[in-house]
């Protein structure tokens, strides 16, 4: 093989990898799944806004950059001091994560919806943990996702004046960019947990279990979590699912299998603790691997694909 051939046949892998067309439906019921999150997130905030973000409240701007992460910058730095600009703010978030919703523009509410959750985000690092940084990824992901063509205002318009459906598929490379984000979340979980003593010798699920403030959410089998042997089993049995899920979601004839596993998981887990809108959130992730099985029927060859005209990028 030459370096003229292997070159050629590398940029067919990642034209076929990114290129290839995906159903734009899911994409679009991805994002309004997403939509629907971050306003149930931005609807707890608003209890405690001013106590977390006011003037008045426990962390002053001030006091956030010194003490905090002298190092991050947020938009509220640049403004006026002030609860009435604080609450503008918020409702500026929660019209663009509603319009995200509805599918009004929805690259630009996806913009809107990543500057203000990375703006509140960096104003109190305190209050935030790994699951708000997969929400901002997942805004930031979104902006690159052509979602307008179905279940969109856009979608209702074309409808109503009478014009032709548009096509199913199309190019959405930017699904493989939460693919790979989803994948990095469970391997990383799995490598963590595999340099865990406590994971290793079966006894971490003992731990958790004993966890009153995040363990116990709903009724659950005192016979099972009073058992070692039973905590161990599932010890080494999450393990063991988290170190085969990142694989399995990408091998095509385990992919099916391991997303309703992955769904089972996340509903059970999120059954037993209180980890907010973590489960909810990567349950819908998972959305963007169903994507990829979906194909048109005679879907264009890779150099089909190549030589085609990208698509034009519309809001």
């Amino acid at each position: 093989m030459t370096a003229r051939s292997a070159i050629a046949r590398i940029v067919r892998g990642w034209n076929t990898f990114f290129f290839a067309p995906f159903d734009l439906r899911l994409a679009s019921a991805f994002r309004m799944a997403y939509a629907a999150l971050v306003l149930v997130d931005l609807g707890m905030m608003s209890f405690d806004l001013e106590l977390f973000f006011g003037v008045d409240g426990v962390m002053p701007l001030d006091a956030s950059r010194a003490v905090i992460d002298p190092d991050s910058h947020t938009v509220f730095e640049l403004l006026p001091q002030s609860n009435t600009v604080l609450w503008t703010c918020y409702v500026l978030a929660l019209l663009h994560a509603f319009w995200l919703l509805i599918g009004l523009y929805p690259r630009v509410q996806a913009a809107g919806v990543f500057f203000w959750l990375l703006a509140f985000h960096d104003r109190n690092l305190l209050l935030f943990d790994g699951e708000d940084q997969v929400f901002r990824l997942f805004a930031f992901f979104l902006i690159f996702l052509p979602t307008h063509r179905f279940f969109s205002v856009h979608a209702l318009e074309r409808r109503m004046r009478g014009a032709p459906e548009p096509e199913r598929f199309g190019t959405a490379w930017a699904l493989r960019l939460f693919q790979i984000q989803m994948t990095l979340v469970y391997f990383g979980a799995a490598w963590a947990k595999l340099h865990g003593p406590e994971w290793l010798d079966g006894t971490a699920l003992w731990y958790v279990s004993r966890l009153d403030d995040s363990f116990g959410r709903f009724p659950l089998p005192s016979a099972i979590f009073d058992s070692l042997p039973a905590l161990r089993a599932m010890t080494w049995g999450t393990l063991a699912f988290e170190s085969a899920l990142p694989i399995a979601l990408w091998i095509p004839r385990t992919r099916k299998y391991a997303i309703v596993a992955a769904f089972v998981f996340h509903l059970s887990l999120d059954y037993a603790m209180y980890l907010f809108l973590f489960h909810p959130l990567m349950s819908v992730g998972l959305l963007t691997f169903l994507a990829t099985d979906a194909k048109p029927s005679g879907a264009p060859t890779t150099e089909a694909t190549t030589d085609t005209a990208p698509e034009t990028v519309t809001a």
